[in-house]
Formats: C-alpha cells, structure tokens, sequence
C-alpha cells in the first residue's frame, strides 16, 4: 500500500507535468493563430453557446450588428440560428447568411 505522503507527492509532479503541458499547448495554438489567422467553421454545425463572428455588415443590418464583433448562438432550430444584436433584439439569421462566420 502506498503511504499518503508519497502519493500527493507523486500527485504534485504529475499536476506540474498537466500544467505545463496546458501552457505549452496554448502558446503553439496562439502562434498558429497569429500565422493562419481566426479559423472558421462551417456554419451550417452552429450549436447553442456557439460564437459567431459578424464579418460584414449590409446598410439595412448597421443599427443591429458590429463587423468584427463576436455574438454567443443563443438557439438553434433547422437551418437559422438565433443571436442578441446590438439594440439588444433577439434575431434569427439563415445558416447561409454572408454576415456571419462561426467561430
């Protein structure tokens, strides 16, 4: 049986090991990032919590989105999903809308 003192010290390594592999992982995906830039998904797999990047903005949609601007999928039904714009409306949008990329 092992004792307790050398299981948490075994514990500890292994937590540091975790750790620094976390760090290591985030630092390769920030330089890939900064290399390839934001990597969309196809927007017809948005889920719920999802986030959608507003990539462009047409004249009748400036009072409701933000180009560059992040909004959380807050439902999804068939092919739309629905999001909180701007003037704080919810509003759904066509999964082939051109306004949208998904994160």
């Amino acid at each position: 049986m092992i004792e307790t003192r050398l299981y948490l010290k075994a514990l500890k390594i292994v937590n540091a090991y975790h750790e620094q592999i976390r760090k290591e992982a985030l630092e390769v995906g920030h330089i890939q990032q900064i290399k390839i830039g934001k990597a969309y998904q196809n927007l017809e797999n948005v889920q719920p919590y999802d986030s959608v990047e507003c990539t462009t903005v047409h004249s009748s949609s400036r009072k409701h989105l933000t180009k560059g601007k992040e909004y959380e999928v807050t439902r999804v039904e068939y092919s739309r999903f629905e999001i909180v714009t701007d003037s704080g409306k919810k509003k759904w949008y066509n999964n082939t809308n051109q306004h949208f990329k998904l994160l």
